[in-house]
């Protein structure tokens, strides 16, 4: 899988209307699941970017635009994360909860954002890729391993 910004993550997830006029729109370009690490969810009055895009930001803030159809989702973020706040990702876990939305969510304590892609890994690596993979196992996206539980 490609990977890609956190906020395009959310965005793809949970947003329509944005197709191209020449796209063949039998095929959903609205991802399945989301692995949301550290992510930018909220553009609104006080949220990440808000400045440059003003009102527009309910076109595509993910904070703003939960619903009961979205996919369901796994965030990572650290304590010290100084652009995006856990209340942030509470407020999104919430939300997500409230539309009967799945919504794991790990806060890892005196983290910074990034926290979990360091080089060399951090003692935090392996323990966001073992989440990210028991996530997607749950999802049955992935076989669990002969002789695990």
């Amino acid at each position: 899988a490609a990977r890609c910004p956190p906020h395009l993550a959310a965005f793809v997830g949970m947003m329509d209307g944005m197709d191209d006029s020449t796209d063949d729109l039998s095929i959903s370009a609205r991802s399945q699941a989301m692995v949301l690490y550290n992510p930018t969810i909220d553009n609104g009055p006080g949220g990440f970017g808000y400045k440059r895009i003003g009102d527009r930001y309910r076109e595509f803030s993910p904070l703003h635009n939960v619903r009961s159809d979205a996919p369901p989702a796994v965030l990572f973020l650290g304590t010290e994360d100084k652009i995006v706040p856990v209340k942030v990702a509470t407020d999104f876990e919430k939300a997500m909860k409230d539309a009967g939305v799945r919504c794991d969510i790990y806060i890892y304590k005196g983290e910074k954002h990034s926290f979990y892609d360091k080089h060399p890994p951090n003692g935090q690596y392996d323990d966001v890729l073992e989440k990210t993979t028991e996530f997607f196992r749950s999802l049955n996206w992935i076989p669990e391993q002969p002789g695990t539980h």
